[in-house]
């Protein structure tokens, strides 16, 4: 309930598994949506020229298809379909939850598949969940900072985050109001 454990397997095979502590999180999530346009612009531009070709092929008596004009045909057909198939693979949904203070990406939750109420109910309860280990912590705002920084450092040290997102976070808690040294009183 204190933590989210997750486990990671990147492109080289290695395997990452680390925690973090929800009380560090913001309790808002971010949504960042990316949608590959260059692939469905190539979809759509794919099927009017086979659209053409078909025209031009079947209906209209400009000439007869040969063998090589239907070979060409089922490549741009084909190519149609993997254009489209890659624009669907290549979009995403992503919820982000970043840390409070630091704004450094701790969560990222992927919605690739069509059910959208699943992951709004799963991300509706995993921010009740970041809010309620906020309120049972119940610490001041400077021992947030604190802890956040120690929990970054902790991170950066297991490789899970990488040393500019520490460098940034790092640098935006320490310009945090509360972490001001105030000016020495004259007399």
């Amino acid at each position: 309930d204190h933590h989210c454990y997750q486990s990671i397997k990147n492109k080289h095979k290695r395997k990452y598994k680390y925690r973090i502590d929800l009380s560090f999180l913001d309790p808002r999530a971010f949504r960042e949506r990316k949608t590959a346009w260059n692939w469905l612009y190539g979809s759509i531009g794919l099927s009017l020229i086979s659209v053409v070709m078909i025209y031009l092929g079947w209906f209209a008596d400009l000439f007869l298809p040969s063998s090589q004009y239907n070979i060409s045909l089922i490549v741009v057909i084909s190519a149609t379909a993997i254009s489209l198939l890659m624009f669907m693979h290549n979009t995403y949904d992503k919820v982000v939850f970043k840390s409070q203070y630091g704004r450094v990406k701790f969560i990222e939750v992927i919605n690739k598949y069509p059910n959208k109420n699943t992951l709004r109910k799963f991300v509706t309860r995993f921010m009740m969940q970041v809010k309620k280990e906020k309120a049972k912590k119940n610490f001041s705002q400077s021992k947030y900072l604190t802890r956040e920084l120690q929990e970054l450092r902790r991170l950066k040290n297991e490789e899970v985050i990488s040393e500019k997102e520490y460098e940034s976070g790092k640098a935006l808690i320490f310009s945090h109001k509360s972490f001001q040294v105030s000016a020495p009183v004259k007399r």
